[in-house]
């Protein structure tokens, strides 16, 4: 007799539709910056998570990267990271964009970074885009993707949560380029990338999955 086998559970199924946006996103990275092409020293994936959303595709994407640092605030993720998606050139640090002290030592050794759905968790994403900049090395490159919408905090009010101000503001693609420029970015575009939509099986479901990413108090 077979064994009965598990259906995907609902993790599987949001990393599947994640990995399908990440790969359209870097089909037009390849387009527009040929970063296929580039010999990559230091790259970092900003908000790594446990890896497998990010990390592990770029690992994949950009052999020519001598070194790819992951970083995340959450200690959870890391260690999830390292058991489950390490690879021999990523390191996966504790460390948060939006705290200088724990990124200091790349100060100016960063070539290429990645941020992938995470800025919209971030409180102060003003702070966030300098300490990117200042990491990079000059004539460094950023890709970032993140949704701007608030319907995770929607469905997760509570005094525990904390709003960022992009969201509390609906900050717009306009909002967001002068934000890069003030910083000192050269913005080479800003513009919408298109999703499939994601069912959760229940709102209770997707109030406990989003919890693992909502920063508290």
């Amino acid at each position: 007799m077979g064994t009965l086998q598990e259906g995907p559970t609902v993790q599987d199924v949001s990393n599947y539709h994640c990995r399908k946006q990440t790969q359209m996103l870097f089909r037009k990275v390849s387009d527009k910056l040929k970063w296929n092409l580039h010999d990559m020293e230091l790259l970092m994936d900003v908000g790594c998570g446990s890896g497998e959303r990010s990390t592990k595709y770029i690992t994949f994407l950009y052999p020519r990267a001598t070194e790819i640092i992951a970083i995340d605030p959450r200690k959870e993720l890391i260690a999830e990271a390292k058991k489950f998606n390490q690879y021999s050139k990523v390191d996966y640090v504790v460390a948060d964009i939006s705290d200088w002290d724990s990124l200091e030592m790349w100060k100016g050794k960063v070539s290429h970074m990645v941020s992938l759905r995470y800025l919209n968790f971030v409180l102060d994403q003003r702070l966030a885009f300098d300490n990117m900049f200042h990491l990079l090395k000059t004539d460094g490159e950023v890709v970032l993707l993140f949704p701007t919408g608030a319907e995770v905090y929607q469905y997760i009010q509570n005094d525990t949560i904390l709003v960022p101000e992009a969201i509390e503001r609906r900050w717009d693609r306009e909002m967001y380029e002068l934000l890069l420029e003030e910083v000192g970015f050269t913005v080479i575009e800003v513009s919408d990338v298109t999703s499939e939509s994601f069912v959760y099986p229940s709102e209770e479901l997707f109030k406990e999955y989003s919890q693992k990413y909502i920063l508290a108090k």
